[in-house]
């Protein structure tokens, strides 16, 4: 699965109809950060500031993992949206999930099931329940009609609005 395909959390720009739904869809779910980086408050510069932040990254040569959310409708989510666009910075656009670190929260049973992928994080049942709960603040904003299964956000839909944007 190319890491691009998965849904993103956030979009860069309030511009498009589409855009400004997800917003608002996002706010009646409770989470007004829909915006890339509005959790450090926003301001004119906060677009550039997020793209530095990847930048810095991408070249780094540190791997973080990402958590992928599988919702209780389907939908695949990518829960780390900086370090995802950073690794398709540092290797491309064609990026597979397999090629990174990540662990996964699936919601699409009974109970939620952790599938630490190759050791890449969870170390001791505080890891864990970190994990779940994180993991679960997407679930719980699915569940409240944040992203319906007819509305669709992938990645690379937040990416090529950055780099369009900043080219």
């Amino acid at each position: 699965m190319k890491l691009v395909d998965l849904e993103s959390k956030h979009v860069a720009f309030d511009n498009t109809a589409r855009n400004k739904n997800l917003i608002e869809l996002g706010k009646k779910a409770g989470y007004d950060y829909v915006l890339l980086g509005t959790h450090r408050g926003f301001n004119p510069q906060r677009i550039q500031f997020e793209i530095n932040r990847i930048n810095e990254m991408a070249v780094s040569g540190h791997s973080r993992p990402v958590r992928i959310v599988i919702c209780s409708n389907g939908k695949v989510f990518i829960d780390n949206t900086h370090w995802a666009l950073a690794y398709i910075k540092r290797y491309g656009i064609d990026t597979q999930l397999n090629q990174l670190p990540f662990y996964i929260v699936d919601f699409s049973g009974e109970i939620p099931l952790l599938v630490n992928v190759n050791g890449s994080v969870i170390k001791n049942e505080n890891d864990m329940k970190r994990a779940v709960n994180a993991a679960g603040k997407v679930e719980q904003r699915v569940q409240r009609g944040w992203r319906p299964e007819s509305l669709s956000s992938p990645l690379k839909d937040l990416h090529f609005e950055i780099i369009e944007s900043f080219a």
